[in-house]
């Protein structure tokens, strides 16, 4: 009888054992999009420390913040592993209907417009909405809308913050409602360099400002915004069709207490990394970042303009298919199509803006379920693009070498593919070499707009730094100059290069 129960209580125990581990095991991966650039809600670093997580396909670079912790928080309450997607403001909720991530944690507010879109999970924090101004300004003393005349106020794009910018201008029509900015980093600048006198902010996001900005301040006032609840919080959004994942966020976020929220959210503000305040800070600490940055704004730059370049030397030469009286019928029919789908393609890409082509082919490849990288995006992107303006560089090129050395070159037996490949192309190339070079030259700087499909480029990377400290003026001036540095290096080599190959040289410079 002792056996009996010794080995029934071990059986027990394993059953129990089994089970909690179970309910222990990790289930998956739960994936958040995020900008790793709003102090203190989100930013980025460059050293990996025991609170932040690194940041998926980006090297050496991790994420912190409020919304990184929270985001912990949940994933470990659903025994899930946690991945975080660095993504413009724009792509994320794109980014979220095509399954590229799973939960938007970013200081979101649920607004009517977006819950038509996706699902939102209840408040994970609740704001009180402040505004930001230097301690010189005269309207630092204001306590009612009325006190606000001629202010001019500017509030960031798609957010809340620029609704309230707006409902100011509504109660005191004296003062200024200017054209909203994509960051709160831009419209800090705006402020500094006097074009703005306000904006409206979340009072952590104010706090961090302030921390590196001792000049600045905030003020809330006795009159306040007519805010309704949803305004007032910043919730986590979900597709419309997770609603399994809908409720046990929500479930997850109960198990939060507001005393928590409040302690995460007032060690991510004093965690911030505001204490950097020269260039030479900057780069020790975001150094690497920068660099990751300069290497793949010269991979897009260079694998773009010579894809560019193979597409123009097949669309050239289809551009000026001229039809003969000796042609067949399907020739005919063949060339016709050929210089209309060239025209066709032309018209497009040179009519269109680079940032619309590349969220199209990202976010609209992912919808159609064709799953690549943001980098591969870009570089189709460029190269497309960068086809579409040397195509006509081409048959410029091709259309300048004098008709007569195909004719001699005809007469000399050659076949037409022969002299085209041997006569007319390495000429059309060399007259043609300088514009090919200010076509690098202006996809250097032109790639910069595919920051907004999460590409690391030079430009996101002075973004995200400004995200982190809001030392906006130094940030951008590191990238300002990486900028000039590479233009005009590039510019010399490539004025070199023509040199040697006996090409008429001109000054490569770009007129964007």
């Amino acid at each position: 009888m002792k056996k009996i129960t010794l080995l029934l209580l071990v059986f027990l125990s394993l059953i129990i054992i089994t089970s909690c581990s179970s309910n222990n095991e990790v289930k998956g991966t739960i994936t958040v999009g995020l900008e790793c650039n709003y102090a203190p809600f989100n930013w980025a670093e460059t050293t990996e420390t025991d609170s932040n997580i690194p940041i998926n396909g980006k090297n050496n670079l991790f994420a912190e913040g409020y919304d990184i912790q929270m985001a912990k928080r949940i994933a470990k309450e659903l025994n899930y592993d946690l991945k975080i997607e660095m993504l413009d403001w724009d792509g994320l909720i794109p980014a979220l209907e095509t399954k590229k991530i799973d939960l938007i944690i970013a200081g979101m507010s649920p607004t009517a417009e977006r819950k038509e879109v996706i699902n939102f999970t209840k408040e994970y924090y609740r704001s009180e909405h402040v505004l930001l101004l230097k301690k010189n300004s005269p309207y630092v003393n204001a306590k009612t809308f009325n006190d606000l005349t001629n202010a001019k106020v500017m509030g960031q794009k798609s957010t809340i913050y620029d609704e309230l910018a707006k409902q100011i201008n509504e109660k005191n029509q004296n003062t200024i409602y200017l054209t909203p900015l994509d960051s709160v980093s831009e419209i800090v600048i705006a402020i500094d360099s006097t074009a703005v006198d306000l904006t409206v902010l979340e009072k952590p996001v104010a706090e961090g400002i302030i921390a590196s900005h001792p000049d600045y301040t905030y003020i809330s006032l006795e009159e306040k915004f007519d805010v309704s609840e949803e305004d007032l919080i910043v919730s986590i959004g979900v597709r419309k069709t997770d609603t399994d994942l809908l409720n046990l966020v929500n479930n997850a976020l109960d198990t939060i207490s507001v005393q928590e929220r409040n302690e995460l959210m007032s060690n991510a503000v004093n965690n911030q990394t505001s204490s950097k305040n020269t260039i030479f800070t900057i780069l020790k600490d975001y150094g690497t970042l920068f660099l990751q940055g300069i290497g793949i704004t010269l991979l897009l730059a260079i694998i773009g303009t010579l894809a560019g370049l193979l597409i123009s030397l097949v669309f050239g030469v289809l551009r000026i298919q001229t039809i003969n009286p000796y042609d067949s019928k399907l020739v005919k029919i063949l060339k016709r199509i050929g210089v209309g789908f060239v025209k066709f393609y032309v018209t497009i890409f040179r009519g269109t803006p680079m940032i619309l082509q590349a969220f199209i082919f990202y976010y609209g490849f992912l919808h159609l379920g064709i799953k690549w990288s943001a980098l591969s995006a870009g570089i189709f992107t460029v190269s497309l693009n960068t086809g579409a303006y040397l195509t006509e560089v081409i048959r410029a090129g091709l259309q300048s070498v004098d008709r007569g050395q195909m004719e001699a070159a005809r007469a000399l037996g050659m076949s037409q593919t022969k002299a085209m490949l041997l006569i007319i192309f390495p000429q059309a190339l060399k007259n043609s070499m300088a514009a090919i070079g200010n076509e690098l030259i202006v996809n250097i700087k032109d790639t910069a707009v595919l920051s907004t499909i999460g590409i690391i480029d030079i430009f996101n990377a002075t973004t995200t730094v400004t995200g982190a400290t809001y030392l906006y003026l130094q940030a951008y001036s590191i990238g300002a100059i990486i900028y000039l540095i590479l233009t005009y290096s590039s510019s010399k080599l490539l004025m070199y290069f023509e040199k040697k190959i006996g090409a008429p040289v001109k000054e490569i410079t770009s007129s964007n």
